[in-house]
């Protein structure tokens, strides 16, 4: 279950503070995140190297984006990555124009996906199941989005997925009263309290937003904490596995000013 727990505008002098986890199957190579330049703007980034796109980055301009799938939802290998929509949506210069690049895509063309990309100003989501989709410009406040999200009232027909049939989950609410408590008061929370929402388990391995399914074989392959101050300041915490376990950098304020 990819995380992410997005705080646009909520505290006073952040327009944006991002905890999220990138669940992948454990074979699938990924290189941590570095400056990429090549496109219209330099862009921070992981890179998957299987396909060349990535879950999550920030570029120069200071807008955010990152992606989780869409489950359950039937996947078609023929499809584009969609990792390879992040870095279309870190192509633009703002949230808006990297919505109406995104949203303007065919939803055929790729399999279940939620995108969120956010700068200091705009918050957008654009989601797909592998057939249409939809956009949705985000308020001010807290948002959690899983690959469980935005899921119609009643749906229950299973689909064919990598692990087999899967019948719809509930979103987590466990996860979202967790983050409403962490994050609902008018005070930042501390990059640790972070890392403690992102390193927390479940008894079913889905549930929680640190996965180890290591019989899929498919787990939590990194974690990221993305803080983007008023004045430009980024500031990048990442692990580059299973945030339970494996320690955590911070990269230099500096290395990641941006416009």
């Amino acid at each position: 279950m990819c995380t992410l727990v997005v705080a646009f505008r909520h505290f006073v002098g952040v327009p944006l503070l991002v905890a999220a986890n990138r669940d992948e199957f454990l074979a699938r190579p990924s290189a941590a995140p570095a400056w990429r330049h090549d496109g219209p703007f330099a862009v921070f980034a992981g890179r998957d190297a299987t396909a060349g796109g990535t879950w999550l980055g920030i570029n120069e301009a200071g807008l955010f984006a990152a992606i989780t799938n869409r489950w359950p939802a039937a996947n078609h290998d023929d499809r584009r990555s969609r990792g390879r929509l992040v870095l279309d949506a870190l192509a633009r210069p703002d949230a808006e124009a990297a919505a109406d690049a995104v949203a303007s895509q065919s939803g055929a063309d790729y399999n279940g996906f939620h995108l969120v990309m956010a700068d200091r100003d705009r918050a957008e989501l654009v989601w797909g199941d592998g057939r249409t989709l939809r956009r949705r410009r985000l308020e001010p406040g807290v948002h959690v989005v899983t690959e469980r999200s935005l899921r119609p009232a009643g749906e229950t027909e299973a689909v064919q997925t990598p692990m087999g049939p899967v019948v719809p989950m509930p979103p987590t609410r466990e996860l979202d009263l967790r983050a409403d408590a962490l994050l609902a008061g008018p005070a930042e929370p501390g990059v640790d309290d972070l890392r403690r929402l992102l390193r927390r388990h479940a008894a079913d391995p889905f549930d929680g937003p640190c996965v180890h399914a290591g019989e899929f074989p498919y787990g939590t392959r990194s974690a990221s904490v993305v803080r983007l101050g008023a004045e430009g300041d980024v500031r990048f915490h990442y692990a580059p596995g299973p945030p339970c376990v494996t320690p955590w950098t911070e990269l230099e304020a500096a290395a990641l000013a941006v416009s």
